[in-house]
């Protein structure tokens, strides 16, 4: 399930309530874990919003004035910090005004990070292996020998404790302590669990890791399954005579997944919700980009034929590794495909996706935006260069074209001015 885009005006109020305790070595992990994904802004709005008192109800317009940020700012950030299960965001309607209240969640240790299949998988998209490689070994902790002797005092042996007094049965408190966010990915566990069980009783949520949980709910979410219908398919890849965290076959799994995409029954409806009002191409065509996930409108795109297994993988990284939304993914695969020849070259497509996730652009309209602000920057860049005369031309050295420096970005993939007004006016994928 894809969320909106909050609407939060600056009169709306906001609280905080942090869910865990702070650690002196939070910074830090927010800094080497977090901010490589999701930009030193979001992880200043995190620290902005964890240094208000709890219980303190201001207006956005106040924060915002406050520490010098924008709406948009604040919103995309918002967004990145909830993906990362650093925050969470309530709302509740009264009659002049939104409240919204924030809760805060703990940065995840580097060894929860980095144990963590899909935070540990984006962050090396970002920056790759051996910059990730160097952080994990910038944490890592001796083990205690094992060669020595334990000579420690015990509990028991400093204190005497009498057990069997009413105190220590009497005296634990409930209080604040270290507690992470959970990262939503739409997938309902608990309807999983129930769905499993009724195909074998044997099964628990201790059947499965930490791990095997994620590789299921990536799975589930990339083919847009029913909870149901994954289950089936994980009973099928299965073995409970395997030690605990060997018993999920996962290339099993995917290729059932695959195998079974044809059968539209086991997917969940599309969402009806749209930023696209009208009968024209345009607004169908978004609506279809809003409601469809990456494998169904790429199919879609090829008359109803199953995508290629390496279009499969590349969609993979695109939503999950990399964290485009469906609807932003949807509307990156008909721009590349647009502009490449009805192809989608991995190394092209991942770096314009890289653009949009580092330019927050959460919707198929804002995609669509932006790809036409980048078409107009590019013309605009030409038309410089071509109105520019030298000063002398006759008098100075003719220097080869091979020798000019070559730009940041190279922008030769990217539609003309014309081809993407042409592109807007024709996109029609059907109803």
């Amino acid at each position: 399930m894809i969320l909106p885009m909050k609407e939060i005006s600056p009169s709306d109020l906001l609280e905080v309530r942090p869910q865990s305790l702070s650690s002196t070595e939070d910074y830090k992990y927010l800094l080497d874990l977090y901010a490589p994904i999701l930009g030193v802004k979001a992880i200043g709005v995190y620290f902005a919003l964890s240094n208000l008192e709890a219980g303190e109800v201001i207006s956005h317009q106040a924060f915002f004035s406050r520490n010098q940020l924008s709406s948009g700012e604040f919103i995309s950030a918002l967004a990145g910090l909830e993906a990362m299960g650093l925050l969470q965001t309530f709302k509740k309607s009264e009659q002049e005004f939104q409240l919204y209240c924030y809760c805060t969640y703990s940065p995840r240790s580097p060894k929860e990070f980095l144990g963590n299949e899909l935070l540990s998988g984006t962050l090396v998209k970002y920056i790759g292996e051996s910059a990730v490689e160097q952080i994990s070994k910038k944490y890592q902790i001796e083990n205690a020998p094992e060669d020595f002797e334990n000579v420690s005092q015990t509990f028991q042996g400093f204190f005497s404790p009498d057990l069997s007094d009413p105190i220590y049965g009497e005296s634990a408190r409930d209080t604040g302590g270290r507690k992470l966010g959970r990262i939503n990915t739409g997938f309902d566990r608990n309807a999983f669990m129930k769905a499993l069980r009724v195909l074998d009783p044997r099964f628990t949520f201790d059947s499965f890791t930490k791990v095997e949980f994620v590789k299921i709910a990536r799975i589930s979410a990339l083919y847009n399954y029913e909870e149901s219908a994954i289950a089936g398919f994980v009973r099928e890849a299965f073995l409970f005579n395997k030690p605990l965290g060997e018993r999920l076959n996962a290339k099993h799994l995917s290729k059932l997944a695959e195998d079974n995409y044809k059968y539209s029954y086991l997917r969940k409806a599309p969402s009806k919700s749209s930023e696209a009002h009208g009968d024209t191409e345009l607004a169908r065509s978004i609506r279809q980009m809003e409601t469809l996930t990456p494998i169904e409108f790429l199919s879609k795109l090829q008359k109803g034929n199953k995508p290629a297994k390496p279009d499969i993988d590349l969609i993979n990284t695109l939503t999950i590794e990399m964290g485009l939304s469906s609807p932003v993914c949807n509307a990156l695969i008909l721009y590349v495909t647009t502009t490449n020849n009805n192809t989608l070259p991995a190394t092209f497509t991942q770096k314009v996706a890289g653009s949009l996730v580092r330019e927050g652009v959460e919707t198929v309209v804002d995609a669509i935006n932006y790809f036409a602000e980048t078409s107009k920057s590019k013309a605009k860049k030409k038309t410089t260069t071509k109105t520019k005369k030298p000063v002398q031309a006759e008098e100075e050295p003719v220097i080869k074209e091979t020798s000019k420096p070559k730009p940041v970005e190279d922008d030769s993939d990217i539609m003309s001015p014309e081809e993407m007004e042409d592109f807007l006016n024709n996109i029609d994928i059907g109803e």
